[in-house]
């Protein structure tokens, strides 16, 4: 991968810092959840921040002809449309983890990637039931 002069490459300790969350017991994250997500957050905001500075950079840029300009304007809106992302992601972590707020539905991001993503809402029933006894099985009848 070429290294961009003036950017650090925060993945690796971005992975860090998820992989602590995910190993966690529920002890450990009453303890230190705070703390690591706190570091993770702070990586988010630096890797936006990158970005945020590649695009103002880059917006006097043009290309040497038609198609290099457009590619140049496409992958600027891009990266404004992630930033965007990534800002919405780190305050709905924030909200979240470190204020313990509830963050309804309508303002979460499930996937940055994958924009029709939604919460799918599983039915549940008022007490415990056995799928021995509500289970409805249609027959095939013979004709």
């Amino acid at each position: 991968m070429r290294r961009i002069k003036g950017f650090r490459d925060r993945r690796r300790s971005a992975h860090r810092r998820m992989y602590e969350i995910q190993r966690m017991t529920t002890r450990q994250r009453q303890e230190r959840q705070t703390t690591i997500y706190r570091a993770l957050i702070g990586i988010a905001e630096e890797v936006v921040a990158s970005a945020k500075t590649a695009l103002e950079k880059t917006a006097t840029i043009r290309g040497k002809d038609l198609f290099a300009a457009m590619a140049i304007d496409a992958i600027r809106d891009e990266i404004a449309h992630y930033c965007g992302l990534g800002e919405q992601v780190i305050d709905q972590a924030r909200r979240r983890v470190l204020d313990g707020e509830q963050v309804p539905n309508a303002e979460k991001i499930y996937s940055i990637f994958e924009p029709l993503t939604s919460l799918i809402k599983r039915a549940r029933c008022a007490r415990p039931w056995n799928s021995a006894t509500r289970c409805f099985l249609p027959k095939a009848q013979k004709v």
